[in-house]
């Protein structure tokens, strides 16, 4: 925050960046831009990550908005020892105006091991309940958009289906985004990072 960072949502990267159909507002053209996501919807993005985000936002005045791609089967459920977010916990992270909620699969299997019954089963199903579970607060319709790919697997044929449902899909290819580069919207490259590895920006 203290370098001037403007977080973006995943239509908005896609809009000023993939697609250019919107201009940069210029109260944030100057500010560095960021999209900063998290997958999968494990209970920490509200337990931890949420309380979080509003105390910056109370200290610095600016709002964080985070892009969470999440498992739609997956909410308020207990896996394997790990705890996953639910319904309404998305619902108070996103009226707060901190959540950008995005589909990760309505499971999270590998698409390219899927028939292309089930790849369409996991896209249609996913964007409908997530849509569902938040329509009572996105009256702009901006839930369950975009897409990222479980294990950031993909290819021809399956961005032919996510394209069906979606305006646009993440990777997860360890690649930075270049913003004077053009690229496929089914194909959005993201930097990964886990407890102890830094990213400099």
């Amino acid at each position: 925050m203290k370098k001037n960072y403007y977080f973006l949502s995943a239509q908005e990267i896609d809009e000023y960046y993939i697609k250019k159909t919107k201009s940069i507002p210029k109260n944030i053209k100057n500010q560095k831009k960021v999209l900063l996501s998290f997958d999968d919807g494990y209970i920490g993005i509200y337990r931890n990550l949420l309380p979080m985000l509003i105390e910056l936002k109370a200290k610095y005045k600016k709002p964080i908005k985070v892009v969470l791609f999440v498992n739609y089967s997956f909410l308020g459920t207990t896996f394997d020892d790990l705890e996953y977010v639910d319904c309404f916990q998305l619902i108070e992270g996103f009226k707060k105006g901190f959540y950008d909620v995005q589909s990760h699969g309505h499971t999270h299997f590998d698409f390219t091991t899927l028939t292309k019954e089930e790849i369409e089963f996991q896209a249609s199903q996913s964007q409908k309940s997530l849509k569902q579970c938040l329509q009572s607060v996105d009256p702009e319709n901006i839930v369950a958009n975009y897409i990222a790919y479980p294990y950031g697997k993909s290819n021809k044929e399956i961005e032919d289906i996510i394209s069906k449902y979606y305006l646009g899909a993440f990777s997860y290819n360890n690649q930075l985004f270049d913003s004077n580069k053009q690229y496929n919207n089914y194909k959005i490259p993201r930097l990964w990072t886990e407890n102890g590895k830094k990213i400099n920006f």
